[in-house]
């Protein structure tokens, strides 16, 4: 995978307004004038400056090439049909996490904004929805979800113009290859279950690693699309174009949608910091520091990125959900803060040898594949042993073997078969140990972080399979790759056949009970804290 500037006007353009567009609704609808009005403009500023940094990269031709039309026309019909399946808008059956997210929406609809109810006031990544909200007050709330299903639509399109434009070429296959990528879940419960599955049911097959889950991006869609699109656009953005000079900014808009996708980003963000930057010939520390500033301290990154960081930071700090810490058996607290506290200390040393290598002008960030083995090598038993300190050691040694099959099914099997077709080592390695670290972080009540901050290295994953596809030398491994491909599209087609075999029968737009979002921990916070008090209006 080669990184390529070269972009089309346009296209940059609707990208940065969708995504800085929710983050500037609520910025005017949930803050005060005097702080939402001018972090507002810093947004619209910083926009500006972002799309001004592709000057130079420009691209004269259009990704929609008239010989390209009836392409253009599969591609768009497909889309509407996986969008219409997944249940957003509600034209068809939902899962039941739309039930919750459907009664945010009527709330966001009907209520005056920021939501408060009583003591509790609504604390949730709300920013996909800024724009059918607004719809929905305006129209009401059937335009309101009408709304939601074309703000998807455009978003989905929006990545798959972008991937388009990178591959300079307009194809069918990877949006197929899209909707059906998904590691080997059908492996994994028919190794860890006892039941009779069907190869083509309805069953949710990504629940068989019980605490551990990487989505397929059919099931992202179909469960979570209010983070799950921006997520996609940003990932795809910042993997394949996005300048350094850009590149915090462009990070900040994901947080008012997709918080988890934002942190499980932060690996990527400090290593293209460094990997897009121009380290020739510094001649010490003055000079790395002047050289830094040269490279990614712009205004968009300080003043933009640091602005809506800090206001969306506020905001998210007052979710009850937050700061709650579950306790699965066999782990206890203090391993699950010595695996975030590892993880930290792993980015630091990752940043630290980058900054150094590209200083010294070094090619590779990882020099050869036998260090990057001896790297994990140490590192995993390093952490498995600050996290089975005071623990019984066979119920650890079963959640370890546990991990590690979940890591090959989910992840590791994609890993091995590219290993050999990914150019830049360093991208790949990070890749390996950030998705073997992150379903040891747990935040709030449930797996969430591990399904949602694996975003971003799945969409990484998903892009480095189209290039090795898109190579027309087949070979063995490419073959294997395909048919792990087929195998892993499993999970996505129950998704889809779970939606048409429940919408055969008649169905109403499930909602749950006002009170149960805004007393629920994951949705709401007490209104005494600092966004309530000081920030919102």
């Amino acid at each position: 995978m080669n990184h390529k500037t070269e972009i089309n006007l346009k296209l940059l353009i609707a990208i940065y307004a969708y995504l800085g567009i929710p983050t500037i609704i609520f910025l005017l609808g949930w803050c005060r004038c005097y702080i939402g009005i001018p972090v507002c403009v810093i947004t619209i500023i910083s926009i500006f400056l972002a799309v001004k940094e592709y000057k130079a990269d420009i691209s004269t031709s259009s990704v929609f090439d008239s010989t390209d039309k009836k392409k253009w026309l599969a591609i768009g019909v497909i889309l509407f049909c996986w969008l219409i399946l997944s249940g957003v808008g509600g034209y068809v059956w939902q899962n039941d996490d739309h039930w919750w997210r459907n009664t945010i929406f009527q709330l966001l609809v009907e209520k005056q904004w920021p939501v408060i109810s009583g003591e509790q006031g609504m604390v949730y990544y709300i920013g996909f929805w800024m724009v059918p909200a607004l719809v929905g007050k305006i129209f009401g709330i059937h335009a309101g979800f009408s709304a939601q299903f074309l703000w998807a639509f455009l978003g989905i399109a929006l990545f798959y113009t972008l991937l388009c434009a990178w591959r300079k070429k307009v194809s069918i296959w990877p949006l197929i290859l899209f909707i059906g990528f998904s590691g080997l879940d059908v492996i994994g419960t028919l190794l860890n279950s006892s039941d009779v599955i069907s190869f083509f049911g309805v069953e949710h097959l990504e629940r068989w690693a019980q605490h551990y889950q990487y989505s397929s991006m059919t099931t992202q869609l179909f469960w979570v699309f209010n983070q799950a699109i921006n997520a996609w656009l940003v990932s795809l953005l910042v993997f394949l174009y996005e300048k350094p000079r850009n590149i915090l900014f462009t990070w900040s808009l994901l947080l008012i949608t997709s918080p988890l996708p934002f942190v499980g980003l932060l690996p990527y963000i400090i290593y293209f910091l460094f990997k897009r930057s121009d380290w020739d010939n510094v001649t010490g520390f003055g000079d790395y520091l002047k050289r830094a500033f040269t490279n990614f301290c712009s205004a968009q990154n300080i003043l933009g990125a640091v602005s809506i960081g800090l206001i969306v930071g506020i905001y998210f700090l007052g979710n009850s959900a937050g700061h709650v810490i579950p306790i699965f058996s066999g782990f206890s607290t203090s391993g699950v803060f010595a695996t975030i506290f590892s993880s930290i200390i792993l980015v630091l040393v990752v940043t630290l040898w980058m900054s150094y290598c590209f200083c010294k002008r070094k090619s590779k960030i990882i020099p050869g594949k036998k260090l990057g083995i001896l790297l994990c090598i140490f590192i995993i038993p390093v952490a498995l042993f600050l996290l089975s300190k005071n623990m019984d050691w066979n119920t650890y040694a079963y959640k370890l073997v546990f991990l590690g099959l979940f890591y090959l099914i989910e992840a590791g099997m994609y890993l091995i078969l590219l290993h050999d077709t990914v150019a830049d080592k360093g991208l790949f390695f990070l890749t390996c140990i950030w998705l073997f670290i992150i379903p040891r972080i747990i935040v709030g009540t449930s797996q969430d972080f591990c399904m949602r901050a694996s975003i971003p290295a799945l969409i990484l994953i998903f892009v480095w399979c189209v290039d090795a596809l898109s190579n027309k030398k087949a070979s063995k491994v490419t073959w294997i790759l395909i048919i792990v491909l087929l195998l892993g599209s499993i999970t996505p087609l129950h998704e889809i056949k779970r939606t048409l075999v429940y919408s055969k029968d008649a169905y109403i737009l499930e909602f749950v009970q006002d009170t149960d979002v805004m007393t629920s921990i994951n949705f709401s916070g007490s209104i005494d804290t600092l966004f309530w008090k000081h920030i919102a209006k």
